[in-house]
């Protein structure tokens, strides 16, 4: 994968899509964001020698139906190769479309894993919020029969992506802090997983260093410094994700993104700090360094400072999610994701350490 980080990355994008001759190239994006950035002006003028499709009709926790019509859609059209320009919905579902299923049985049967991915068309990505990763990541998130479900396959990769800090530049200030938070997250997952590694953990690191300093001027004050700080880290978030995957704090949060329509970087953070506290015994000591703390209270301490300072709620009382709501939390956790936390004490534990949690605040 060819990743061109910084400003001028989306043009060095466009000029390796170019030198490859593609004659239909179906793009994916946002509904409204798109058509906000002025972007396709530039694609049609930059892309002028292939005919350009473009596609956006799917909801921001893409649905099995609507990758179908995706997917339909580029077959009809005979196209060549899938440029996502957008967040991690979009780019997941520019993932599914490029997998080139033969019909949606076939696609039900790659996302249950009973149909071996075996190639794609070309992928490129070019992420517009500084979060999820998806850019980085052989993973695609989909949603069937109200349930989440991940593809994973070396396939998905893309051919190239571009972290330009300038696709970024007119993110809201709570969408830059869901996105910026969903990234810190995944990289201080990845340091503690159970199946981190010694690269895994470099890239997580690298992350936390770029986000840490960067994500509170990214949101109440932006520059054009924090939104690439917040750009790259995102990327390398997404690359240590992508061998460790993420842990509990994700499991954890699907829940309140899939019944009260949280934010899914919003739903991890709430998270992410009270498992400091309940994953410390198997934190390494180097992510308190690396996170200027000395300790598991310290993190989770500065984690809710730094929810406050960003403008998102971390108290589940003020989002309007009753206590009664914390078995049913843990109930729907991800099992996978829950065996990747490195403490996993059970199902009890969970709860009160939630209701805990839920009354502290």
């Amino acid at each position: 994968m060819a990743a061109f980080l910084g400003e001028g990355g989306f043009e060095l994008l466009l000029d390796e899509i170019k030198k490859q001759q593609y004659r239909k190239i179906l793009v994916v994006t946002g509904r409204k964001s798109f058509d906000k950035s002025g972007m396709k002006k530039q694609l049609l003028a930059e892309l002028h020698d292939s005919e350009l499709h473009f596609f956006s009709d799917f909801s921001p926790n893409v649905k099995f139906e609507e990758s179908v019509a995706g997917c339909r859609k580029a077959e009809s059209l005979g196209i060549e190769a899938v440029l996502a320009i957008g967040g991690g919905s979009v780019i997941d579902m520019a993932k599914i479309i490029s997998l080139m299923p033969k019909d949606s049985a076939v696609l039900k049967k790659m996302i249950l894993g009973r149909e071996e991915i075996s190639g794609t068309m070309p992928l490129y990505c070019a992420p517009t919020t500084s979060g999820s990763g998806s850019e980085a990541t052989h993973f695609a998130v989909i949603y069937m029969g109200g349930k989440k479900y991940s593809l994973a396959s070396h396939h998905l990769l893309a051919e190239s992506v571009a972290v330009d800090p300038r696709l970024s530049s007119s993110m809201p200030p709570y969408l830059t802090a869901c996105s910026g938070f969903d990234a810190l997250s995944q990289a201080i997952e990845s340091f503690w997983a159970a199946a981190a590694t010694d690269k895994s953990r470099e890239y997580a690191a690298k992350a936390i260093a770029l986000i840490l300093p960067a994500l509170e001027k990214a949101v109440n004050d932006p520059c054009a410094q924090s939104r690439n700080s917040m750009a790259e880290g995102a990327y390398y978030a997404g690359k240590a994700i992508n061998i460790s995957k993420t842990t509990a704090p994700h499991a954890f949060s699907y829940y309140l993104t899939s019944v009260f329509n949280l934010p899914h970087g919003h739903a991890v953070a709430i998270f992410t700090g009270v498992f400091f506290k309940i994953n410390s015994e198997k934190i390494p000591p180097e992510l308190y360094r690396i996170m200027g703390c000395r300790s598991a209270d310290e993190c989770c301490a500065l984690w809710y400072e730094m929810m406050d300072r960003c403008g998102l709620e971390y108290r589940m009382k003020g989002i309007g999610i009753p206590e009664s709501e914390c078995e049913k939390i843990v109930d729907s956790v991800n099992l996978e994701r829950l065996r990747n936390n490195p403490v996993n004490p059970g199902r009890e534990f969970f709860i009160q350490h939630l209701k805990e949690f839920y009354g502290s605040f």
